[in-house]
C-alpha cells in the first residue's frame, strides 16, 4: 500500500485517519447487523416460537452452542438472511430470487 502511495498518502496522519475510518465502518456494520435482526424478530413474533424450538432442539443435541451446533440452525439462518434482505446495511442491496417455496416451520 505504501509503495503506491503519493503525496499526503504517505504521511502518518493520513494513514491513521484512513485506518480509523475503516475501523469505525467495520464496527458499525458488525453492531448494526444483530440489531437489525433483533428488530426484525420483534416485528414478527409469529416466528419466535419456531426459532426458539430449533435452538432448544440443537442445544439438547449438542449441549453447547459450538460451530457444529450453529450449522444446524437452518431456520435461524434463513430468518437472519431474510432480515438482511429486507433491511440491508447498505443503500444498495443484493436481490435474490427464490426458485422454490421456502417455509420457516
Amino acid at each position: 500500500m505504501l509503495e503506491s502511495a503519493r503525496g499526503e498518502e504517505i504521511e502518518e496522519q493520513f494513514i491513521s485517519s484512513i485506518q480509523l475510518k475503516l475501523s469505525f465502518a467495520a464496527i458499525h456494520t458488525s453492531a448494526a447487523a444483530p440489531a437489525q435482526i433483533l428488530y426484525y424478530w420483534c416485528a414478527r413474533p409469529e416466528y419466535i416460537a419456531r426459532l426458539l424450538c430449533e435452538i432448544e432442539e440443537v442445544m439438547a443435541e449438542y449441549g453447547v452452542m459450538n460451530k457444529q451446533a450453529l450449522l444446524k440452525l437452518v431456520k435461524m439462518d434463513r430468518f437472519m438472511n431474510e432480515s438482511q434482505c429486507f433491511n440491508p446495511l447498505l443503500l444498495s442491496k443484493f436481490i435474490s430470487f427464490l426458485m422454490r417455496a421456502v417455509h420457516i416451520y
